[in-house]
Parts: C-alpha cells; structure tokens; sequence
C-alpha cells in the first residue's frame, strides 16, 4: 500500500510538470513589479537615461518651479544593466554626483527577476540523473518552501531634476566609476507623472529601509520625506504620523506605557514628536487652559517598625541636607566617587556601553561636568579625601541629555578650604573665558554664587550651608537645598527613607547607595515636568528642523535666504513652525548656531524645574488628562526602589562587584499580571553539573504543573549552530536538538503524564528513562523529571543534580561562566558583532545620504550630522568614520575595506565578553517587596 501511494505522489509531480510549457531549463520570469507602460519594455543593453518635465509651471508637484524659486524641475532615471550573476544578493548601490548641483534627492534600486524554481520549470529530458535530480528538487521544495531565489539585471538611479538645460553626471559605486552620461531633460507630462511616483514610491521605501536599520535619531529621513511631501504634494507613507501617546486608543496601559518613554527618553516619542512638528502638526494655536491637577495619588503605606529596630536605624548626616522629593546618589566617601568615577569612564561615561555600543554618542556624563564645572584633576584626586568627608548626587531628574535639574552635594571635613578650593576654580575659568562670568546671587543666599555663560553649556549654581556645599545647574534646586537646611524636613526624616534604611542599613558600606523615593518619581509625572519636557522635545525638533531646512535650501540654490521666516515662506519649514504659547522661540546666533530663546542650547537647555508653566493648550490638556488618569487608576501609589552596589576584591584581574536592588514598600497587587506564575519564596536551590555553562531555576505556580514545581535549565559548553541552519522547521528542529542541554522539575510535575494515550511517558529505553515522540529523552525517578535530546547527557549530569537548601529566599536564580575561552563564545561574539556591524554600515550610509541628499561638504559631514542629532556619530566597531573618494561614500576604518566583513575581524571581542567574569543572581518576591540580588565579576 506504502508503495502504491508513493509511486502515486511520484506519477502526479511528473505529469503536473509535464504540463508546464516548455523553455530552457534555468530560463527566469519577471517578477510582477509596478505594472506600467515602461516597465513592460525589454531591458536594453545598455544604459538608459531620461529626464521628464511637465508642460506647466505651476508648482513642483506638475513639474514646475519649486516654491520660493524660478527654476524648473523635473524628474530623472538612469537604468545601468548589471554586470554579473547577482542572485538573491545586490550589487554595490550607486552614487550620483554632478558638477552644478542639478540633481536632488537620489534613489538607487534595482529591478530584479525571479529565477523559476523546479515546480515551474520544463522536464529535462531523460538522461544523466537530471530527472531523479528533478525530482529530489520537487521534494525539497514541498517539505522546506523558500523565497523564490531573484537575480539582479539592472541598478537604477532616480532623482530630481533642477533645469532645462542638458548636463553630465557621474554615477559610482564601491568599486569606483561606473559612467559618465548625458541628462537631456524635456517635456513629457506622462512620462514625468510615472516616473515621479516610481521616484516617491523608492524614495519612501529607502528611507524607511534606512530608519529601520539606524542607531541613531532619523531626523534627517523624516524630514525629507515630510518636506517633500509638502512640497510636491505627495502622500505621506503610512504609518509616518503617529500621535504622540495615540489619544484614539482608550487603554490606560498606552498612556502608562507612553509616559515611561517620555520619562527616560524613549526614542519613540522622541521621533513621533519630530514628525509632528516637521508637519507643522503640533503648533500651538487656539484656546488655552490652565495647568492641569496631578494625579490622584495615594498616600505612602509604610509599614510601621518596631520601636527596637527603629532604635537600630542609622541614618547619614549628608541624608539631612537633601529635600524630600530629590534623587539621592550617595557615594559615602571621596575614594567611592573616584572609583565610581573612572568604572564608568571606562565605558565612555555610559554603563550601557558595557553590553552595546550605540551609533551616536550623547556624552551625557561630560555635558553635565562641563556644566558644573567640577572636572576631576589630578590635585584634586590627591586633595579630595583631606577635605571632603561625604558626597552625593542629587537632582530632580536625570534628563541628562537634556538639561538635568541635577547637583554635586558635598560634606566638607574643612569648609574653609573646599570653598576656598570651588571659588578658586571658578574665578580662573571666568578670568579665562570672557564669554563666562561669575556673579553673586542674593536672592538666594549671601554666599551664593553663578558661573554660566550665554547658551547654557556652563550653569553652575554653589550654594553653602555650614559644612554643606551644593553644587548644581538648577536655581529651583539650589533654593529647594536652603529651604531644606532651614527647615529640617529632609530626605532624613521622611519615614519611608528611615524603612529604606532599615532594609538596607548603612553599614552595608556601599560603595554606591541610590535612593529613587516616591516624591520623586511622583515629581516625574507632574503635569509641570511631563508637559515641559514635551514641550523641550518639540524645541529641540525646531532646532534641529532649521539646521536640515538650511541645507536642503543651499544645495537647491546656494544664494537662498536661510533666516528662519524665508525658509518657512519658502516651504522648507512648515506654515505653522515655531508656533508656541509660552512665548518662547528660536534664536539664530550666527548663522549656525540655533538657541531656544527660554531654554538655550539643546542638550544644555534650562532645566525643567526651572521652567514656570502658566497656560497650556487644550491638546496639552487632553494629553495630560489621559496619563493622569491612567495613573490614578493603575498606579496611584508609588513604590521608592533602593539599590546597592559594592565592590568586593580584585582576584586575577577581575573585580567581584555585588548588586542589592529592593522595590519596597511595594504594591504587588498592580503587578499582578507579571507575578501571578511565581510561587511562594523558598530556600531551595540546585546544584547542577559543573559543566553548566548557563543555568536557572523558578519556583512555578500555573495549573498545568500541578502544585507549585520548580523548574530548571542548564546549556552545557557547545558550538551553537548558525542562524541559517535554523531556516525551515525540520532545520528548526535538527539545530535545537544539537545544543546540549536539559530542562528539570522538582518535584515531579504531572503534567507530561496527563497528556493523552500516553504521549508523555513514551516508551522505556532503560531504568527510569524513556523515548518520547520527536525524540526527546525524559528521565523520571518520581522525584526528578528530566528531558534533553541526549540520553548522556542526562546520565552525565544525574551525579550532581541535588535539591539543596540555601540561606536565602528566592523564587529565580541564575547562574552564568565566564564565557572567554569557551565553545560559546565564538558565536555570542559573532552576534553582536552583527548587531554591531549593521549599526556602523547604518552610520556610514547616514554620512553618505547626507553627502547625497544634501550635496554636504565631505569634510563638513561630520559636523553636520552632530548639529542635527545633537551628538556625535560613533562606530559602533570601533574604528572611524572617512570619506571614500573613490566610491564617493563614506566608510569606517574598522572595516579594511568598502563593506564591513561579515564575520567578525581578528581581534574583534564584543563588550561583555572583554568584562563579564561570570555571575549569579536571584529575584525574591514577598509581601510588599521585591528584591534582586547579583554578584558577577568585572575584569579591569
């Protein structure tokens, strides 16, 4: 019967493709791409260049002239045949350069067949296995489908046309020139409506390819295609205009969960707010209203202490001098700080740089130095411990980024010499620099002082009271600190502080101690903060909305007017632009440099606790009301979060660090969705199999386990497969099976032996061990239950496996090696040195779509794209970022060549394989806390 239905399914595939028309085997057919009158001709052999104009001149849209200009425009092609057999894979993209600017905007796409694959092809005759080759062919095909493979057999170049007049181009790619061709516009109103769509249509996706793959903010993609769209009268593509915190939705979680991103910076909300306002959709127009009401926040449930601990709780003297609502950052000593100071420097300033590393580089941590002025030299590395006893970072946020309302708070073992010390500082920058003056400010103390400069990078207020001195760049923080020292209601007292401390007593001797309470992250969500730091957003999209709209109008014509009201009337800003209630707007300096005339410099703006907020707009209104009650109803009680970081000793190279990390007092009814599957905290653990490499274990509660289970896991050392030997579910299947290791339950679970006719319990192979379907192995004494793909495996690890008890309460834990010098670490390395690689081809791609689009000064782009971005563009390989003359595209020098290689070069480590010494953690869930704790080693 086998047979029969066999030789059936054979019979049927050849007679289905006997049927197909006969043709050359191998012959491709085009893929159905636009369907229109010149994609139907027959590529030529050689190049193709046109260049259409409409007939009127009425706007840029009908072919015309460009808004604001006389000249007319139009749109240009040059299809070039590819040379080669590029298949599923794209030949180097093009570059267009002309001696007169007369070209803008460019696209390079390709037009690409597809290659038949063996269910569409003719039979081959018999002979020479072909047809059994066929065959298999067809099989492979029916049990593993693909993408049908395409080859490449034409690049194409489209672009804008300024002129009538016949001019040359130039057009390269990696390997150098391609050709020099002709461009003799002329009118066709037909040919120009096709091919300007065919332009838009490649010019959208491209832009959209390239934002997908960016690192970095894509300001630059978003506002051509809402300038051009504008302009030319074209549709946005979709999805380009997304409402901030979408106010068409009604769930809470969305108004959470948008408030979040806004808090710390989300790049989201950071691009749908530049949208909007390079569409002129956030103008600030019509009626206003007045500041709304903060949540309805509940008060703080702190857990009363008995008053014989309470009696226990030390509480630091530098606590009394901070105000309630404050960030607290304490150091505890001078030699903590400096240690702090250069662990974070070795990542550049940013820890994130320890597992990534991002295309552009903020340089939060220098901004604020610079602003404080309080660079740490070398005498005062010696001097420090002499003279200061405590210190501690404060603020009321840590929009560092931005403008933070952040200060430098120091308790001096001799006043007199650390202000001796600060003033000296300060006086010698202002006698050096006559753009920074030093000035008293009385309405806040006798003794304070202000060091700044015209656009904000220099703000530094000092403040002292007795042995106290704060150094900060918020006047609002500097009179909340005298306020506090007057008052004495601190951060000391305030009971869930006193709790704080109790759970996390001071002679832990943390070399770091943060203190994150509900005050200020309540502070956070205040309708003042969240609709000033919206409204930062939308000035810091104006800034860098005038730099882009200046250089779009000088690569059009290098004498157009670049005043901030010419490029508006001239379409390069919208309508609309730089429309706001607060009377604030932008400064032009120089000519290159843009100022907001209320917070000054972008990423050194006015801090927002600075900043009074009389009105708002009824859309700022709305916008707030929705975060407001998404916070009243899901999280109107706030929890403070208490972390811990403490150096331990320095064994071969490597420093064990230890993290403590505590939400308490904490309502765990809000997170009842994440928390529902842990069980009950207990002080079991397991010890596992010393070969492995990565291992956790959870305390489950979920109805198919049964009673509450603990389930484990461990991966043994092991060349884990490829990504592309993934592809297809039976390649899927074979590469899981490869990796060595075992998932674990203790107690038993019964859930495998609930599953019906006896699928989970398989059929024995040997004592306590049986084969299941697919061919997983399950172990199962009535105690233990294992699976792994390997029987050895389990029978290796079985010795070891042991349920111990440990002091510590948790419901996970984890347990990582150190992964130099193992199986693993080639293809952890090789990982992230893709997410790496792409990121520094999507940061020389930038640089060369800002040569291209903007016809930029090579040797200006760099500078350019900080004006933009507000940061510097990095390479996230390591190497730097040089103009390639030869292919008229940029390229980083960790590449050694055009293209970064798809491997990882010699001598490549990724980030956390240079540091992470191996660690372990474990989370624990109680009645009203929540707690992390995890010691890993850090080599120097």
């Amino acid at each position: 019967m086998r047979f029969a239905q066999s030789f059936a399914t054979i019979f049927l595939l050849l007679w289905t493709a006997a049927s197909v028309t006969p043709e050359a085997n191998g012959q491709v057919s085009q893929r159905p791409m636009e369907q229109r009158p010149m994609e139907q001709r027959p590529l030529e052999s050689r190049p193709n260049v046109v260049a259409y104009l409409r007939s009127d001149d009425a706007n840029l849209s009908a072919g015309g002239a460009m808004p604001g200009t006389a000249t007319r425009w139009g749109v240009g092609m040059i299809e070039i045949p590819a040379r080669g057999m590029w298949i599923n894979q794209s030949p180097p993209p093009l570059s267009l350069a002309d001696d007169d600017g007369r070209t803008l905007f460019p696209v390079a796409d390709e037009l690409r067949v597809d290659i038949r694959p063996p269910s569409e092809q003719p039979v081959p005759r018999p002979g020479s296995g072909r047809l059994l080759g066929r065959i298999r062919g067809l099989i492979r095909e029916i049990a593993e489908p693909k993408q049908t493979p395409t080859q490449t057999v034409a690049r194409r170049l489209l672009f804008l046309v300024r002129g009538e007049q016949p001019f040359n181009v130039t057009v390269r790619d990696a390997a150098g020139i391609v050709g020099r061709y002709e461009v003799r516009p002329r009118v066709d109103p037909n040919g120009y409506t096709e091919l300007r769509d065919r332009w838009w249509n490649g010019y959208t996706e491209a832009a959209q390819l390239q934002m997908d793959a960016a690192d970095y903010p894509t300001r630059v993609e978003s506002y051509l295609l809402a300038m051009l769209s504008s302009r030319m009268d074209l549709p946005l593509p979709d999805g380009y205009l997304k409402p901030i915190m979408d106010p068409l939705t009604d769930q809470p979680d969305d108004a959470l969960w948008g408030a979040l991103q806004l808090i710390g910076g989300g790049e989201a909300i950071a691009a749908q707010t530049f949208r909007q306002v390079a569409t002129g959709a956030l103008a600030a127009t019509g009626e206003t209203a007045p500041l709304p009401p903060p949540p309805n926040w509940l008060p703080d449930r702190i857990p009363p202490i008995a008053p014989e601990l309470d009696a226990t709780i030390t509480i630091e003297p530098i606590a009394s001098a901070v105000p309630p609502e404050c960030l607290y950052l304490r150091y505890g000593s001078f030699a903590n700080f400096l240690w702090f100071e250069d662990f974070t420097n070795r990542s550049g300033g940013d820890l994130a740089r320890l597992v990534t590393i991002r295309g552009i580089d903020e340089q939060a941590s220098k901004r604020v130095q610079k602003q404080l002025h309080l660079e740490t030299t070398e005498l005062s590395r010696q001097l420090g411990p002499a003279v200061i006893d405590d210190q501690a970072m404060i603020g009321t946020d840590l929009f560092l980024g931005d403008g933070a309302a952040i200060g430098v708070l120091m308790r001096a073992k001799q006043p007199f010499l650390l202000r001796t010390s600060l003033n000296g500082d300060r006086r010698a920058l202002a006698d050096k620099d006559p753009e920074v003056s030093l000035v008293p400010v009385p309405e806040l103390s006798k003794s304070a002082t202000l060091l700044a400069n015209g656009d904000g990078t220099i703000r530094s207020f000092m403040v002292q009271d007795k042995e106290y001195f704060l150094v900060t760049t918020s006047r609002h923080l500097a009179k909340r600190f005298l306020e506090t020292r007057a008052s004495g209601n601190s951060l000391a007292t305030l009971p869930a502080f006193r709790y704080a401390r109790l759970l996390m007593p001071i002679e832990r001797d943390d070399s770091v101690f943060a203190y994150l309470s509900a005050d200020f992250i309540r502070g956070l969500v205040s309708p003042s903060s969240m609709i000033e730091l919206r409204r930062r957003l939308v000035s810091e999209s104006e800034i860098a909305l005038v730099h882009l709209a200046r250089l779009a109008a000088r690569q059009e014509s290098g004498s157009a007017p670049l005043g901030i009201d010419s490029l508006r009337e001239t379409g390069y800003l919208p309508q609309t632009f730089g429309q706001r209630i607060d009377g604030s707007g932008l400064l032009d300096v120089d000519g290159t440099t843009v100022l907001d005339s209320l917070r000054g410099r972008r990423g050194s703006m006015l801090p927002i606790a600075d900043v009074s907020i009389d009105a708002v707009t009824l859309e700022e209104a709305a916008w707030y009301e929705r975060i407001r009650q998404a916070y009243s109803t899901r999280f109107a009680s706030i929890d403070p979060i208490l972390i811990g970081l403490r150096r331990g000793p320095i064994e071969n190279g490597i420093q064990t660090l230890e993290v403590h990390a505590e939400v308490a007092p904490m309502d765990v009814s809000k997170y009842a969705n994440y928390t529902q599957y842990l069980g009950p905290p207990t002080t079991t653990a397991f010890r596992q199999a010393p070969d492995d490499l990565v291992s956790i274990s959870a305390h489950i509660v979920a109805q198919q386990l049964g009673p509450p289970t603990h389930l484990f896991a461990a991966v043994k050392d092991t060349r884990v497969p490829e990504p592309e030997e993934f592809q297809g579910i039976l390649n899927l299947y074979r590469s899981v099976k490869t990796i060595p290791g075992y998932l674990g339950a203790w107690p038993q679970p019964g859930a495998l032996d609930r599953l019906p006719l006896g699928l989970g319990r398989g059929t024995p192979v040997g004592p306590n061990l049986s084969r299941l379907i697919g061919g997983l192995f399950r172990y199962s004494d009535g105690v233990f239950s294992l699976l792994s793909f390997y029987p050895d495996v389990i029978q290796l690890s079985l010795p070891y496996l042991e349920a111990i008890e440990v002091p510590t309460p948790a419901q996970i834990r984890v347990s990582a090696a150190e992964l130099r010098g193992t199986q693993l670490e080639p293809w952890v390395n090789a990982r992230l040195y893709e997410l790496h690689r792409e990121k520094s081809l999507a940061g020389a791609n930038f640089l060369s779509m800002i040569s291209r689009q903007f016809h930029a000064p090579d040797e200006r782009a760099l500078e350019t794209v900080a004006q933009i971005l507000g940061g510097r563009l990095q390479d996230p390989l390591g190497g730097r970022y040089v103009y390639d003359a030869a292919s008229g595209s940029w390229i980083s020098t960790a590449w050694n060549g055009s293209v970064p290689p798809r491997t990882p070069t010699p001598g490549y480590i990724a980030p956390p394989l240079v540091w992470f010494g191996g660690g372990t953690a474990s989370l624990l869930l109680e009645d009203n806390r929540l707690i992390l704790d995890a010691t890993f080693g850090y080599r120097e």
